[in-house]
Order: C-alpha cells, then sequence, then structure tokens
C-alpha cells in the first residue's frame, strides 16, 4: 500500500497527540457502480478513552454521499430519572365521522337525572373518555424510549418519503447494478424536494400566527427549531417551588357579609328572569363554535371532541348543565385546577416571582362560563350597567378608543391654554388579589379645575386620598405606589407633591399608556423611537430567514413584516401621525424591502413597493384612519361625541393639501373612497362630521376609487422587442 504526502502528515499527528483510530473498517461512503467503497471518514480519540467509545456508521445517509459515523462514550452510569409511560391523543388522525355515529350508540341510555345532576355528569364524562380511548388514535411513549422530537413541519408524506429512499438503498446495497443505483437517486431527489415544499410551507403557516404581541423570543425559539437546534431547558432545585407555590396558594380565604348589597341595581331597572331561564340550543351552539381547541383540564375533554358529538349527545349535555344551573350545583372536576407557572416577559427565570399562574380549566365548565358570560354582556349593555368610559374587556370597544379620549382631553386643555394632571394608578397583585364577590362601583369623576397647576394637584391629592378608602375598604385591593406615575401636562411646575396614601407619588415627563409612550409635550418622538426598537427586533429576523432557503420565499417574508414589524407601525399611528420623527419609520420599511426583495440600495422604493405589493405607510395611516372613523361611526357615540364636542380647528387651504397643523390630533381621514348607492348616507355623515371638525362649509373631498382601479405589476408592456 502507498501512502502520499498527506498520509504521512495523518500519521505523524496520529503520533505526536497520542491518538487512538476508532473506525473498525466499515464503508463510510456510497460507492458508485463498478467502483470500491471507501472508508474515508476516520474518528480518533485519545489513548485513555479508547476502551470506553463504541463507534459505528449509521445506515441512512441522509442525503448526502457520506454516512454518519457514531460514536458513543460510556463515561458513567446512566442517572435519567425513569419516567411513566406517555399516552398522547392525535386528534388530527382522529375519522370524526366514525367518531360522529359511535357517539350516538355511546350515549343511547343515557338519561339526565334531574334530581341528582352531579352524578348525571360525571357519568357523562365518563362514558366521553371512553369514546375517545375507543376512537382517537394514540402515540404511547415507553418507560425507555427516546427520541429527538419531530420538527414543526413534518407530517405523513415526509416520513413516507424517507422510508422509500431507505428502502431503495438497503436495496442498492445489497444488488449494486446501474437500476437500483438510479431509482435510489430519483427517490432521494423526490425526498429532498419533498422535504423542502414541507418545510417552506410550514414556515409560512407558522407565520400566521405571528403578530405585534407575539414576543421576539418565540419566533426565535421555532427558528430554532426549523434548523433543528436544541433548546435547553432550566432545570430548578426544589427550593426554588417552595416561594412559588406560597405565592399561588392562600391560607384563608375572605368570606364576604351581605354579598347581596353589592349587586344592588338602580331600581328604575327591574331584575329580569332572562339571566335564571335554562339555556337553549341557540347559545350552547353559539357558545360552543366560540371556543377554540386550547388545552383540556383534568378531566382531558377538550373541545374538539364536544364539537365532533352527535347532535342529540349535545343535547344531552344541554341538559345536564340546565340541571346544574338550576339547582346550583358545581361539578368537582370544575373546581379542581391545573396550575402552571408561566415565566413573565423579559424576567428572571431564576425569582419565583417572575412567573404568572395559568390554570387549566374543565373545557366543559369553560364552555358553561361562556355561556353565563354572554347573557350578562347582553344584560349590561342592555341596561348601560357599565358606565360608558370602561373600555376594557368590552365588545366593540378597543384600546384606541381609551387612547383617543385621553388624547383629547389633554389636546382640548392645551389648546385652551389650560394644565392637565394625569395619575396612572397600578393596582398592586390586581389578578392575585381580586374578590370575586365584589363589583366594581362607578368612580365619581375628579374634574380638574381651570386654574393654575397646583391648584389641580390638590384636587388630585383629594381625589387619591378618597380613591385609597375605596379600594383598601370596599374592594380589599391596595395601589402600588412604586409602579404608579404622574405627568403633568403644563408649562408650570407644581410646587406641590401628589401624595397616595402619605406615599410619594413620582412625576415622570413620559410613561407608557396602553403601548403608547406619551409625554408631557405630546410630540411622542419617544414612542416613535420605542417603535423603531421593536421592529429592529423583527427585522433582524426577517434577515436572518432571508438566508435558508424554507424562509426565503418573498411572500413569506412580507407576511412574516406586515406581522412583526409593521404592526408595531399600525399599532396608535392616530397619535403620533403628525410627528416631526415620522419619517424614521419609513427608512425602517425601506430596509425591510430591500430584504425582501433582494434589492440593491440603488433600487427605486416605488418599484420595491410595487414589487412586494406593500403600501407607503403615509397611505397605510390614512387607511387606518379612515376604518376607525368609520367603526366611530358604525356605533361608538361616546368616543365620536367627545371628539366632535373638541374640535380641531385647521384651515380649509391646509386640509385640502393634507397638511394638519403639527401637535393636533388627526381624527379626520383626508381621502374619502366612493362608494355605491348603499353607502351615500355614510359618505353624507362624513362630509357633515368634516365639516364640523374642521369649520370648512362645504368641504372638497379628494375621491379615490380603489376598489375599481386594476393595477396591474407586469412589466412586460415595457419589454424590448425581441431582435431577429
Amino acid at each position: 500500500m502507498t501512502t502520499k504526502s498527506r498520509g504521512h502528515q495523518l500519521y505523524d499527528l496520529i503520533d505526536e497527540f497520542d491518538l487512538c483510530v476508532l473506525n473498525n473498517g466499515n464503508f463510510t461512503t456510497i460507492n458508485y457502480p463498478n467502483r470500491n467503497p471507501s472508508a474515508i471518514d476516520v474518528s480518533f480519540c485519545s489513548a485513555p478513552i479508547t476502551p470506553l467509545c463504541e463507534w459505528w456508521v449509521h445506515d441512512d445517509c441522509m442525503g448526502s454521499y457520506h454516512f454518519p459515523t457514531l460514536t458513543r462514550v460510556l463515561l458513567s452510569v446512566d442517572r435519567y430519572q425513569i419516567n411513566p409511560p406517555i399516552e398522547k391523543f392525535l386528534y388530527n388522525k382522529t375519522d370524526w365521522t366514525k367518531y360522529n355515529e359511535l357517539s350516538i350508540s355511546a350515549f343511547s341510555n343515557f338519561e339526565v337525572n334531574n334530581e341528582n345532576p352531579l352524578q348525571s355528569y360525571d357519568e357523562f364524562i365518563e362514558r366521553l373518555v371512553t369514546l375517545k380511548r375507543d376512537t382517537v388514535p394514540k402515540f404511547v411513549k415507553s418507560n425507555n424510549y427516546r427520541c429527538k422530537p419531530p420538527a414543526p413541519w413534518w407530517n405523513d408524506t415526509c416520513e413516507q418519503s424517507v422510508i422509500k429512499t431507505y428502502k431503495a438503498l438497503k436495496l442498492y446495497r445489497r444488488d449494486p447494478t446501474i437500476d437500483n443505483y438510479i431509482n435510489y437517486k430519483r427517490l432521494d431527489a423526490v425526498k429532498k424536494k419533498t422535504i423542502s415544499e414541507h418545510k417552506r410551507n410550514g414556515w409560512a403557516n407558522i407565520c400566521n400566527i405571528f403578530s405585534r404581541t407575539t414576543p421576539v423570543s418565540i419566533i426565535w425559539k421555532y427558528i430554532k427549531l426549523f434548523k433543528r437546534i436544541k433548546c435547553n431547558n432550566i432545570t430548578y432545585k426544589d427550593e426554588f417551588f417552595v416561594p412559588l407555590l406560597e405565592k399561588l396558594s392562600q391560607n384563608e380565604c375572605r368570606v364576604i357579609d351581605n354579598l347581596e348589597s353589592y349587586f344592588q341595581i338602580n331600581n328604575s331597572i327591574q331584575k329580569s328572569s332572562f339571566l335564571i331561564e335554562p339555556f337553549t340550543w341557540s347559545e350552547f351552539c353559539t357558545s360552543l363554535q366560540s371556543r377554540r381547541n386550547t388545552t383540556p383540564g383534568l378531566d382531558d375533554c377538550p373541545y374538539i371532541l364536544i364539537k365532533n358529538l352527535n347532535q342529540s349527545v349535545q343535547k344531552k349535555l344541554l341538559a345536564n348543565l340546565n340541571a346544574l344551573w338550576h339547582l346550583k350545583k358545581i361539578p368537582e372536576s370544575w373546581k379542581t385546577q391545573c396550575v402552571i407557572p408561566i415565566l413573565k416577559l423579559d424576567k428572571p427565570p431564576e425569582d419565583p416571582n417572575s412567573y404568572r399562574p395559568i390554570s387549566l380549566s374543565s373545557c366543559v365548565g369553560k364552555l358553561n362560563e361562556n355561556m353565563i358570560k354572554m347573557r350578562l354582556e347582553c344584560y349590561v349593555e342592555a341596561n348601560n350597567i357599565i358606565p360608558h368610559v370602561q373600555y376594557g374587556f368590552r365588545r366593540g370597544r378597543s384600546c384606541a378608543d381609551s387612547f383617543i379620549s385621553l388624547l383629547s382631553d389633554l389636546k382640548y386643555a392645551n389648546n385652551n391654554n389650560k394644565s392637565s394632571v394625569c395619575v396612572f394608578l397600578d393596582v398592586q397583585g390586581a389578578f392575585d388579589n381580586v374578590d370575586p364577590g365584589i363589583l366594581v362601583q362607578l368612580l365619581s369623576d375628579t374634574g380638574i379645575p381651570d386654574h393654575n397647576v397646583d391648584r389641580a394637584v390638590n384636587s388630585i391629592n383629594k381625589a387619591l386620598d378618597q380613591l385609597y378608602i375605596y379600594y383598601n375598604d370596599r374592594l380589599a385591593l391596595q395601589i402600588n405606589p412604586n409602579k404608579s406615575k404622574a405627568m403633568i401636562f403644563s408649562k408650570d411646575f407644581p410646587s406641590n407633591g401628589i401624595l397616595y396614601n402619605n406615599h410619594q407619588i413620582s412625576v415622570v415627563p413620559n410613561h407608557k399608556f396602553l403601548g403608547v409612550v406619551i409625554d408631557n409635550k405630546l410630540c411622542f418622538d419617544l414612542h416613535i423611537n420605542h417603535i423603531i426598537t421593536n421592529s429592529l427586533k423583527g427585522l433582524n429576523i426577517i434577515r436572518c430567514l432571508a438566508g435558508v432557503t424554507w424562509g426565503a420565499d418573498p411572500k413569506v417574508l412580507s407576511m412574516l413584516y406586515r406581522s412583526i414589524v409593521r404592526s408595531h407601525f399600525d399599532y396608535s399611528c392616530l397619535a403620533y401621525s403628525n410627528s416631526r420623527c415620522v419619517k424614521k419609520l419609513d427608512i425602517i420599511q425601506n430596509k425591510a424591502l430591500r430584504i425582501i426583495s433582494g434589492a440593491m440600495c440603488s433600487t427605486p422604493i416605488r418599484a420595491m413597493e410595487v414589487e412586494t405589493k406593500i403600501m407607503p405607510l403615509c397611505i397605510r395611516r390614512l387607511l387606518l384612519i379612515e376604518r376607525y372613523l368609520l367603526k366611530l361611526l358604525s356605533g361608538n357615540d361616546n368616543v365620536l361625541k367627545k371628539i366632535v364636542h373638541f374640535p380641531i380647528q385647521c384651515s380649509a387651504q391646509q386640509t385640502l393639501r393634507g397638511e394638519l397643523l403639527r401637535g393636533y390630533f388627526p381624527v379626520l381621514p383626508l381621502i374619502v373612497m366612493q362608494m355605491n348607492e348603499d353607502f351615500k348616507n355614510m359618505v353624507a355623515k362624513v362630509s357633515s362630521l368634516c365639516a364640523v371638525l374642521f369649520m370648512i362649509p362645504n368641504p372638497s373631498l379628494v375621491k379615490v376609487f380603489f376598489w375599481t382601479l386594476n393595477a396591474v405589476f407586469s412589466l412586460q408592456r415595457y419589454m424590448r422587442p425581441s431582435r431577429p
């Protein structure tokens, strides 16, 4: 055997570092027909650990010319904990037609016991669990079975393509003919194409769930899963769970005397029997359809099992729930919940206070609670029990309504040379200390006098004293003065401080309210810088995905840009649209367009916008303002009346040019779309509102026919004629 110079160098390195070769002589490459195989892949280790090493060649080459070589080092005894078998139900592989048919026979002799509905409910859940075990396929993980979890995009098609390729490879190794080799290479190419397509489509489907509120760490976690990078789990000691359990548990439960006194309603509103009537079939169907497939409670009965039951079985469940509702009985499974601590965003994982408890409740119990909630919403909204200034957790209300109401008051005071004081209070342990037996009563309005700032601060201090008595005595809640902040919108600085329960509330020049950074000058420069900081994190993700095959599709990148970058621009654009720093956002979008389209720095911006089908931010803001204005016209009269009551004065010439005065709130869009005959009344309302807001007798509205324009993105008309 002859050895070349590189071989002699390898031998010298082995002798110099005292290395041992672990190869056992097996071939590590796929040989071409009429050629000898090779063992070119060599593994080395130091001499002391050579007896502890096991070396072998893997059977699957995984699309490469070389077979993987595996080495196991037996350094110590395996100390992994032996867990009990895991049983996982595969709902995506269930034959729901068969499940629906078998549910009829499973509940054929089931009858609701109106005298003892708890026993009937337990029997119903027991039969439902038995039906699930008989019809839903399951994956069982034994004690000694260990495997790497599959990728998020992996499915049966990918698995079958890999199996076919592996069988063709084994056939070729047994019979190395040209036909078997061609068949193996053909199936291997099909396997690579199938995996690449499913990987690309899987990432596109995951991008649909991303939004502005999705943490960047979650997106990076999905990227690591697609790149097959293992995410290490944090190991906790037993001492970690002691303070966490003490935080979640309570030594005693507060008992409220005269509970009915807290639920007294105005005498003009009579008690309605609608709230105590049995639930109807339409209420049950509406509530069930609105439920998403979330993780079930300890009874292990998700919504998908209830949705696919036969209609006759669902009516039996409704009858059982009505019997429980009539006798005011609650099953024990509804009272027992599985509490899982979830790490808060940007919090240290070693601190037990950094976790938020999430409870996994029974899906049937949550379905019953949702029907009750729907009735309460209808009753409360019909009788105007909740004040109109309450925007959270109400249908048809949003954060934009609350923010616009506050901003309108601040703008009105600023335009009339008045001072405003705004205090942002933080309830300490709001979700942990909420008493379910007490309903929040209407807070009295605390008007700010039209005099100097000191008097306004004194009025705020009196209101805070009353608020302390209300929260501490009536609601058993406490305000956290360390997290509470105050802002003063005035040129003068107050000589008196702002106190709450003899604690000083710090006066800050800016504060984040509902995700918007408000400064005392109302110029929103800090908020735009905050938006840029968040958008750059998403831009790094797009830049990372542009370099891989499964994420470099321009359509997928455009979708991801709209979800995690442009969504930050859209939120609260009503506030900062007149800021002097708004053009900074255009620079961020231009960078994203170049990454998505792969264009050079000299490429015109308008060409990239046409190529990626992403509109300019200035037009996007006007479109969102139009949508919000039409939403106010459709029903939210409280915010609309406040905006109309505090009109924004602007000259007609500036309005027609689209140049609103800086520092004023842009409540009216400058572009009004042409509508058909059914929307003429809406156009008239917009025109009259324009006259009220801008003091224009006959406003000239610029009409753009968006849905009548046919955009042609093809460049075929500009192509040169073919030369002979």
